[in-house]
């Protein structure tokens, strides 16, 4: 689409080219048109809106529903230390914590630099 000044030819239909109506195009169209452009980026952004409350209400849960499974594995341990088979299901169930990559240390590697001719009499 071409970038055009459209409140800059809504102005231009409202003085120089107001009598003047082409085809399927005046004043009142551009208007209709551009009202209707800003009732659809109104709904996007309330959209959006709801969407970012949503997902911060959905993140808000994850970390409580962890929170809880938690605390339920806690319990669950202790009940399952007479219980070789329920302590072995448990540890099917829980992740272990993921570990981090060891720190990479000294000097990073040379990578060679390939060699170039060159002629003295260019």
């Amino acid at each position: 689409m071409t970038d055009i000044d459209v409140a800059g030819l809504l102005q231009l239909f409202d003085a120089e080219l107001a009598e003047v109506k082409f085809p399927e195009v005046d004043r009142e169209v551009l208007a209709r048109a551009t009202s209707s452009l800003a009732a659809a980026e109104a709904a996007v952004a309330e959209a959006d809106a709801r969407a970012a409350a949503s997902r911060a209400e959905a993140l808000a849960r994850r970390e409580e529903l962890g929170r809880v499974a938690a605390r339920a594995v806690a319990y669950a341990r202790v009940y399952a230390e007479g219980s070789p088979a329920v302590a072995a299901k448990l540890d099917a169930l829980v992740s272990p914590p993921r570990a981090l990559a060891p720190k990479r240390r000294g000097r990073p590697r040379k990578v060679p630099v390939e060699q170039v001719a060159i002629d003295a009499a260019e």
